[in-house]
């Protein structure tokens, strides 16, 4: 967001976490603040107070099992014919 955004993240002020989610079966990448932060957003222009422990979810990562994707794809009809 730094580079793209033109924002002013304090990177050191920041976690990375990963964390798994069993209810969806997902890998959740989080952004965790370890310090309050005030970051600017230069291209929009916004500017964003985030408080000591603030998350911000950057990414989710599905995973599947054969039966879990039998179910989704199977609602729409469809069947795994190799796994």
């Amino acid at each position: 967001m730094n580079r793209e955004a033109s924002a002013d993240f304090d990177v050191d002020g920041l976690d990375h976490p990963a964390i798994y989610n069993h209810e969806p079966e997902q890998v959740e990448m989080h952004l965790i603040a370890n310090r309050p932060m005030t970051v600017t957003f230069g291209e929009v222009p916004l500017t964003v107070k985030i408080e000591n422990g603030e998350t911000i979810r950057t990414e989710i990562s599905r995973k599947f099992t054969r039966e879990g994707m039998e179910e989704v794809i199977g609602s729409a009809g469809l069947a795994v014919r190799s796994w």
